[in-house]
Parts: structure tokens; sequence; C-alpha cells
């Protein structure tokens, strides 16, 4: 494995980067939170690459999808993901550890899509 790109983050930058990304939130200003989703395009940069690591801090993550390449928005083009989140780094915050569908390889590109809140935090 190659020297760390970024010292700075718990995420796996080295096998995969973010082209782009769409945010769809909704802004509960009484209770001070944000809640809605985060959906990410992927490149993968390295061979059989099995999951997606993000930088989390003081999120509720509930769901996570792969969304299909046409990319549509019905229930039918996502597949659920199973996820978890790690252990909390008092600097670097919590990584969110996503399993994909498959082993993707060099060059292919994948859309996660997160669904979230923030916290009190």
């Amino acid at each position: 494995m190659s020297a760390k790109i970024d010292p700075n983050t718990l995420s796996n930058l080295e096998q995969v980067t973010t082209e782009r990304l769409h945010l769809d939130l909704e802004v509960d200003f009484e209770n001070k939170l944000l809640k809605g989703s985060v959906t990410l395009c992927h490149v993968v940069l390295q061979d059989n690459v099995d999951k997606v690591v993000l930088d989390t801090m003081t999120l509720d993550i509930y769901k996570a999808w792969l969304v299909n390449q046409h990319g549509g928005e019905t229930a039918q083009d996502k597949t659920e993901l199973q996820f978890k989140c790690g252990k909390v780094h008092h600097i670097y915050g919590t990584p969110l550890e996503i399993e994909l569908d498959r082993k993707y390889q060099k060059g292919e590109k994948l859309s996660i899509q997160i669904a979230y809140k923030t916290t009190e935090k």
C-alpha cells in the first residue's frame, strides 16, 4: 500500500475519490437540525475496492444506497447497502464504512446516497 494521500482523514481516498455531490436537505430551524441526504459520485482508483469509508462528525446515519447508473429516484433504482460507524476519533470524527455490492475495479464509477440528520452537537 502506498503512503496516505492525506494523513488528516479516516477515509479510503487512495481507493476512491469523489467527483461531485448532490445535497438534498431540509432545515429544521426550531430544533437547529438538518435532515436529508447526500449523493456522492465516486471514481474507483484501485482494483478490488469493496467499501467506501467517509469521514463524519456528529451525524445520525439512517441508510445508504447504491444509486443505479441510469439515475432514477424510485426504489428500483437503488440498492440498499450495509454500513457501520467506527470508533470516534476526537479530531477526525467517526469513519462511516459502507460495504459495496461487489468488488469494483479501477476506473469504474459509482454513486452512493446517504440519508442522515445532524445532531445537537
